[in-house]
């Protein structure tokens, strides 16, 4: 995560006073990868003084986080006669941005 160096840096607090937790919450597909509630959870901090959470509901989580950008994809597959897979091509473009993290 990069809220800690992120706070510190803007707000001019001593690194050991910004503490990130993540909880554990599954999949690799790179949901992960990009910043999305933590520079609000860092801003409410600095704000209010207090420690907080944010913890969003299914909806609110699709609704602010950052989304997968298109790809085009040609792909290529062959098989011999009992299904057995011998040939695979594919050409991938993916339309990233220069704000995202990977891309």
């Amino acid at each position: 995560m990069r809220t800690g160096p992120v706070s510190v840096k803007y707000w001019d607090c001593p690194f050991g006073k910004v503490v990130v937790v993540l909880m554990p919450n599954g999949g690799g597909f790179g949901g992960k990868e990009d910043i999305s509630v933590q520079g609000h959870a860092a801003l409410f901090a600095h704000l209010l003084q207090v420690p907080v959470r944010v913890a969003l509901t299914r909806p609110e989580s699709l609704c602010m986080h950052p989304k997968r950008h298109p790809m085009t994809m040609e792909m290529s597959l062959g098989c011999d006669k009992n299904g057995k897979l011998t040939f695979f091509e594919s050409d991938i473009i993916g339309d990233t941005d220069p704000m995202r993290l990977s891309g």
